[in-house]
């Protein structure tokens, strides 16, 4: 979702048995990819503190963390607020991410 400027990640979820074949990075490079075009100035998400493996991908997309926030999630784990603003890796994140329909045969 987009509005005043600013593009929020609601959730990107794989099915597991499609994990590891880029869709997930597809997904994510959705909305940067209206980062890159200057739709958007700022793209943002949360993330569970225990989600380690979305962490790793959203930082190699380029996202910093810019907030804890406490008992986020209703079973009252901390979250992380992730922000992009960076259009250049913004741009070159979506440059290396293939089309997943082509890993997924």
């Amino acid at each position: 979702m987009h509005r005043r400027g600013v593009a929020h990640v609601i959730t990107i979820a794989v099915d597991p048995e499609y994990r590891r074949r880029g869709i997930g990075k597809a997904l994510l490079c959705t909305a940067m990819q209206l980062l890159a075009d200057g739709k958007v100035s700022e793209v943002f998400l949360e993330v569970r503190a225990s989600n380690t493996v979305a962490q790793a991908l959203y930082k190699s997309a380029g996202f910093e963390q810019v907030e804890v926030l406490r008992s986020y999630y209703s079973d009252g784990e901390d979250g992380y607020r992730l922000s992009l603003r960076d259009k250049k890796k913004a741009r070159e994140f979506c440059l290396y991410v293939e089309k997943p329909l082509d890993n997924a045969r």
